[in-house]
This record gives C-alpha cells, structure tokens and sequence, in this order.
C-alpha cells in the first residue's frame, strides 16, 4: 500500500519517495523534491510540513524559511534534529536530541508555549539540559549573547566515534559534572581523550 503523502507537496517540495533509513526515534524518513530547484532533502514528515510557500527562490539547496520567527526557529528545530543533511545535525539528531510529540505533532503547541513562556523577538531557545529533548520542561527564552556565551564554553570530544559534551562525557563516566571539562583545562585535549578511552576500557 503506498504511503499517503507520497506526491503530496508541501511548500516547494513534493514527497516522492520513503527514505531506507529511519530518524533516531523511529520516524519515517521521507524523501522530498524541490518544484523550484530540483534538491533533493530527505527528512521525517513533520519537517516538510513546516515548508510555506515563498515566492523567492532558495539557494544551494538550503531550506527556506517564511518571515515569521517563530515558524523559522521551529523550522530549524526540526532540521537539526531530524534532517541528516543538515550541518548540525551531528550536534542534535545524530546525538539522539529529538523533539517532543507535543511539539513535533503540532506547531500551535509550540506557538502557543513560546508565547506564554517569555517569547520575544530578541531572544532564541535554548535547551536547559544539553543531553535532553526539546520539550517545555527543558526548554527556555535567552538572548543571543546568553546563548553565544553557554556555546562557546561547551567542549565536544570525540572518542571512539562518540561525540558529546564535557558534560556528557561525565555523566556517561558516572563522574561529577564538571570533571572532564576541568581535566581538559589542566591537561588538554589529547590527555583528555586518553583518560577517556581509559575509563571505557575498565
């Protein structure tokens, strides 16, 4: 039985195929077309329903996003989390950060928390807890040099192909939360990794 939203289209792209691979949470991956360039995106439902028309053209088969704030940063939510193509993908959704179903089933719920929890068009969501979803208990209103200042403290490492914070590579090691991140400032990168691996292997 052919799935329902194949030949439909959303925005500029039309559904025209199922992806093999599935999303983190077990979402159907769909494969998309844009009518006005010809990309090819590949991505889970919710995504290309958040597409609205524009009457512009994008470029290099980047998505597109309308004028509303909102409908952009809940637009960019979902592609980090959800589109592989993405350039922060690997940072979200291939760390396993999804979005809640609340959110992820209806935008108007999302709408409708950001504006009852402090929305203004200054500031940008962040994630309370780095590890965690996207959800109205983890989540929150910063301005952008809160959010620039909590981003450019945070240390990825990378250890036997697992990316993840220096926080999270605490609590995977069952170590107080700031330890790795204080090793890596007293000894380094390289030291930091090996103490890492070490910790993995016992």
């Amino acid at each position: 039985m052919e799935d329902k939203y194949i030949g439909q289209q959303f925005g500029c792209y039309k559904i025209i195929d199922i992806s093999d691979k599935k999303a983190n949470d077990g979402h159907k991956i769909y494969i998309g077309k844009c009518i006005e360039c010809g990309c090819i995106r590949e991505a889970i439902i919710s995504y290309f329903k958040s597409r609205k028309p524009k009457h512009s053209s994008h470029r290099s088969s980047k998505p597109f996003w309308e004028s509303k704030r909102l409908d952009m940063i809940f637009g960019k939510m979902i592609d980090r989390c959800y589109n592989t193509n993405s350039s922060e993908y690997r940072f979200y959704g291939g760390k396993g950060i999804c979005i809640c179903k609340e959110w992820l089933n209806s935008y108007k719920s999302f709408n409708d928390w950001a504006i009852s929890n402090g929305y203004q068009d200054n500031l940008t969501i962040d994630r309370i807890d780095s590890n965690k979803n996207y959800c109205p208990e983890n989540c929150r209103w910063v301005t952008h040099s809160e959010n620039s200042k909590w981003k450019s403290t945070t240390n990825y490492i990378e250890v036997n192909g697992i990316l993840d914070s220096g926080k999270g590579w605490s609590r995977r090691l069952n170590l107080p939360i700031n330890f790795i991140n204080t090793y890596l400032r007293s000894y380094g990168i390289e030291e930091t990794i090996k103490f890492i691996n070490n910790c993995l292997l016992e």
